[in-house]
Formats: C-alpha cells, sequence, structure tokens
C-alpha cells in the first residue's frame, strides 16, 4: 500500500469527520425527532445495527493496526507526517512516532469515522423499518361503510407518517451530502489511480516493440521479446485477489447488486 493510498484513506477520515462536527447540532435535532416520534424499531433491527458497529470498529481497527505493525517491521512510517524529531534515529523514535499518530489520528478520526459509519446505516436502516411498517399498513387498510371513520383516521395517520419520513429523509441528505461526496471521491480517486497504472504499464511492450530492436543481437532480441510478453499482463491492483479494481468491476457490482435486489424484490412482492 503506498503513501498515497495511506494518505487518501487518512483524508476520507478527516474530511468526513470534519463536516460532522459543522453538521452535528443538525444531526442531533435530526436523532431527537426521530427518538420522540414514537416509532417503533423491531429488536432484530436494533441488534443488526448493533453487529454492524461492532464489525466495522474490528475490520477497522484491524486494518490499521495491520499496516502500522507491518510499518514498525519495516521500519518506516505507518504514513508520512511531521514530526519534532526524527523518527528514524532508532526503533524507539519510530515507535514514538507510532504512538503519537495512534493517539492524534486513529482515536479522535478512525473511531469516530465509525461511529459515523454507524450513524448513517442506523438511520437508513430506520427508514426502511418505518416504510416497511406503513406498507404492510397500506396493505391491510380494507374500507367498509362502518368502519369509514376509522379507516379515514388510519389513512390519515399514514399520510402524516410518510410526510415526516420524507422530512427526515430530506433532513438526511442535507446533513450527508458532503459527506457522500467524500466517499464517492475516495473511490473514484483510487480506480483513476489504478486505471492510469494499468494503461501506463500496458505500454511498456508497445515501447519495447518501436525500439529500435531489428538491429540488436539475437540474445538482446530474446530478451527484449520475453520482456514483450511478460508486459502483456499489466499491473493491476485487486479486491482481496478475486477481481481488478477497476471501473468496469465498479458498474459490474452495481450492476449484480441491482440484479440480486431484483430478484428479491420479487421474492419478497
Amino acid at each position: 500500500m503506498t503513501n498515497l493510498d495511506k494518505c487518501l484513506a487518512a483524508y476520507n477520515f478527516v474530511f468526513k469527520i470534519l463536516f460532522f462536527i459543522i453538521k452535528r447540532r443538525h444531526l442531533k435535532i435530526l436523532i431527537d425527532e426521530i427518538r420522540n416520534s414514537g416509532d417503533k424499531v423491531s429488536d432484530d433491527r436494533k441488534k443488526l445495527m448493533g453487529i454492524y458497529i461492532i464489525l466495522a470498529t474490528l475490520v477497522s481497527t484491524t486494518l490499521v493496526g495491520a499496516f502500522s505493525f507491518l510499518s514498525q517491521l519495516k521500519g518506516e512510517m505507518t504514513i508520512e507526517a511531521w514530526m519534532p524529531f526524527d523518527p528514524f534515529k532508532n526503533r524507539m523514535s519510530l515507535l514514538l512516532a507510532a504512538q503519537i499518530l495512534a493517539v492524534g489520528f486513529a482515536v479522535p478520526c478512525l473511531y469516530r469515522a465509525c461511529a459515523l459509519h454507524g450513524v448513517v446505516c442506523c438511520i437508513i436502516m430506520y427508514f426502511c423499518d418505518q416504510l416497511i411498517e406503513l406498507q404492510g399498513r397500506l396493505k391491510n387498510l380494507g374500507y367498509s361503510e362502518d368502519r369509514d371513520r376509522d379507516v379515514r383516521e388510519e389513512f390519515k395517520e399514514i399520510l402524516k407518517k410518510h410526510v415526516r419520513i420524507m422530512r427526515y429523509s430530506k433532513s438526511f441528505t442535507n446533513i450527508f451530502k458532503e459527506f457522500f461526496l467524500i466517499q464517492n471521491l475516495a473511490v473514484t480517486i483510487e480506480l483513476c489511480l489504478n486505471a492510469i497504472m494499468v494503461t501506463v504499464s500496458t505500454g511498456i511492450a508497445q515501447a519495447a516493440y518501436e525500439s529500435g530492436w531489428t538491429s540488436w543481437p539475437i540474445d538482446l532480441q530474446k530478451d527484449l521479446l520475453i520482456l514483450i510478453l511478460a508486459a502483456q499482463k499489466p499491473l493491476i491492483l485487486s479486491a482481496g485477489g478475486m477481481t481488478i479494481m477497476c471501473i468496469q468491476t465498479y458498474s459490474q457490482a452495481l450492476y449484480n447488486a441491482y440484479s440480486i435486489f431484483a430478484v428479491l424484490n420479487d421474492v419478497v412482492d
């Protein structure tokens, strides 16, 4: 993982926290409104919210800890940062620099970012729960003349709740629009950098072919042929060794996700 990759991840966390601090008063108002609305959230959903936050925190901590440990073994900084001393003077100086980064960055930024991700996902789950509940109430709303008044009141309550959920959603969007902008920019930059690396690495074979190889000795021509064959496979980044990180993969992932959603949606209906 290059320093640029680690810097992108760090800035991703920092800017998310920055916008969260700016918008936290609005977020508090939204959460207070949701808590005082009287809406019910199922116990299974509460458990799922807690599990997600714990898993996200554990995964993030494990990844950051692993990169920090490897950096210590290699005698490198986890991420390039200014220190009031030379961190490469000895092992203790490097360890002190890592501890300063952990206290100054990991705790205030990493765990706040994890908590912020948890808040975002929990609110989205809340929206989904309430919309599912409204759908159930609408489907079960049967009309008869002797229940005319009750049906109208029930339908009125459904409309009020739907309008309220829409208002919550609009507030949620306004609060987290910068959050999702940073998230998408971070992913886009990584994908674009990988695409540049793929494109540049494939140019090695073309450059070798365009060289003056016709006047070279036979042994050098053979070596050049080996280079051309090796350069046919571009340099890539992979996601877990399973797929190449590129725009096509990202688009395919979105397509597959929507296909799965469509199938599950048909099954539920």
